[in-house]
Formats: structure tokens, sequence, C-alpha cells
């Protein structure tokens, strides 16, 4: 062997078996050193660090932070040892570029606060590099359509930028229109604030806009966003309820005059208590019947008239949200 000291880094001999086949024919040109190998791949380390490059999933961390444009020793340090203490080593593929995340984090030092909060959150290497190259496509789109648009401080950590620009993305290429049915002044009655003893006072209000119903999917993790046709054509009224702070708490089906489906998170139907006060303080504010058995336990409530009752038997078409 030419180079022995290429034992006493065994993560460089995984890296070049990795390599590409022109990366391998550069490397067979020159054959350099372990040191300058490792020197060119992740730049200036403190000696400290180095017996961590011995595991190739660290290998390839700090030659991507190298890659990315992370020039302080002292900070690609402090990724390293916070990813090599939060996990054991696993398989990844070859370094990645984020120079582009390093620079929307607002530079190196904050890039670096950023991805040690994600590695100790338990990201890896692989999974980190597959998060960052979706949420550059994201981001290209998002940048191509808006483009003077920058996340906010609070959105720059590697997943919540995903969501924050997954989100957006859903936006942009979805047209928003008005719903005619969320400013119709003959549908008013659906409009009421209900006392709720969890929420303090819920807020019924109808869906204005198809991008409301993105919204509302989004925080109910439902997917009532596929209503937005039969909304625009008057076919379904959706109610969301929402807290003090604008977050959805239920989203209500409506059909002429009764409820056809009410919804808590994760398309799950009334059985707490609370709920229930709730939901029977605004079918009777709001004048309506119930056809869903969302609200099964309120169906024999003395003070809800019976002819206002017509549970259905469930149909192949009455899909929840």
């Amino acid at each position: 062997m030419q180079h022995p000291d290429y034992l006493n880094v065994p993560a460089l001999i995984e890296h070049m078996q990795l390599s590409t086949e022109r990366e391998y024919r550069a490397w067979l040109r020159r054959r350099p050193g372990a040191t300058t190998l490792l020197r060119e791949l992740c730049g200036s380390l403190p000696r400290g660090v180095r017996p961590l490059l011995a595991r190739l999933d660290v290998l390839t961390l700090a030659a991507s932070l190298h890659c990315s444009g992370m020039r302080s020793p002292d900070l690609k340090a402090q990724v390293l040892n916070a990813y090599a203490s939060t996990l054991r080593e696993h398989r990844c593929g070859p370094p990645f570029d984020a120079r582009w995340y390093v620079e929307l984090a607002g530079g190196e030092q904050q890039a670096a606060r950023r991805l040690i909060r994600t590695f100790r959150k338990g990201h890896t290497v692989s999974g980190l590099a597959l998060l960052l190259g979706d949420t550059e496509r994201l981001w290209q789109d998002v940048r191509a359509a808006q483009p003077g648009y920058r996340p906010g401080r609070d959105q720059l950590d590697p997943l919540a930028l995903h969501d924050h620009l997954a989100r957006l993305h859903t936006r942009i290429r979805t047209e928003n229109r008005p719903i005619p049915s969320g400013t119709d002044g003959r549908l008013s009655h659906l409009d009421a604030d209900i006392p709720h003893a969890a929420h303090g006072t819920l807020h019924f209000r109808r869906a204005r806009e198809t991008h409301d119903l993105i919204h509302v999917s989004e925080t109910l993790h439902n997917c009532v966003s596929s209503y937005a046709r039969a909304a625009i054509r008057g076919e379904v009224v959706i109610v969301v309820a929402r807290d003090g702070q604008g977050t959805p708490v239920y989203c209500l089906e409506v059909r002429g005059r009764a409820v056809h489906q009410f919804k808590r998170d994760r398309n799950q139907g009334l059985r707490d208590q609370i709920d229930l006060a709730a939901a029977f303080g605004y079918l009777g504010q709001a004048r309506l019947g119930i056809r869903t058995h969302d609200l099964a336990p309120l169906c024999h409530h003395p003070g809800l008239p019976q002819e206002a009752v017509s549970i259905p038997e469930p149909e192949p078409d009455d899909l929840p949200f």
C-alpha cells in the first residue's frame, strides 16, 4: 500500500469506496496522503475532534459542513461533537452541499447553532441530507414564485423550515379562491361565539377562502382542503371553530339545516362532555340538526328536538375530512 497512513483513518477508505468514478480517477492522478485528503475534505479542524473522523458518518458530516461553506474550525467542532455524542455510527451517503441553507440561516454561526439543535433531536447525517435536499427544492420553487420572500427566524431550523415551505408550496400551487357561502348573508346564523370550558370562547365562522381550508387541513390533520370545489359550488358549507388565538379546534360540514360532520383533530368525533356541551350550544344557536355519528352522544339529549336528529347509516361516499 502506497499510503499506509490511510489505515489510521479507516473512514477515509470507506469514503473512497463511495466516491464516484470521476472522483476516484482524480484521486488516482494525485494520490494524496491521508492528512492532505482530510484537509481537502473537511478543512481545518481542532485536534480534539480528529479521532471522531474514524467514523464514516462523522467524516461525511465534517466534509458536508466544509462543502457548505462552514470554515470556522470551532463551529465545525461544536457540530461534530454534538452529533457524535448523540448518535451511534450509521451508514450514510456521500457528503452534501447545503450552502444555500447556511446563507438562508444567516451565516455559519447561526447555521451551526440550528444544526446542533437538530442533531440533539436525533436526526442522522443521512436523514439531514434528505431533509435539506427536499427543502432546497421547495425553497427554489417558493423563491421563483415570491422572489422577495424570507422565512421568519423561528422557521429556520431544518425541520421547521421544511414544514413551513411545504405549507407555503401548497398555497403557491393552489389558487386561492373565494367561497361564496363564507360571505352569504343568508347563512350568517352559522357564525356564533360559544363558551368552552377549556378554550374560553370558541368562534364558529364559515370558511371564506380555499386557503382557509388548507390551513385547517394542516392544523387538524384532515383533508378538508379537498372539499374546496364542493364549497365553491355551494354543495357544502365548511364552518371552523377557533379558539382565542385563532387555532382551529373543530371542523364542521353543514348541508342545508343539518351538521353532517363535526370533527376534532385527526377526524375524531366528540365524546368528551366539555366538547359536547360546546357542540350543543352551537347547534341551538345556529338552529341545526344532526346528521352525523360524530355527535351520537347528543342524540337523546332532552334539550334537542328529536325531529332535528336523523343519523344515517354510513355510506361509501360519506368519507371523513
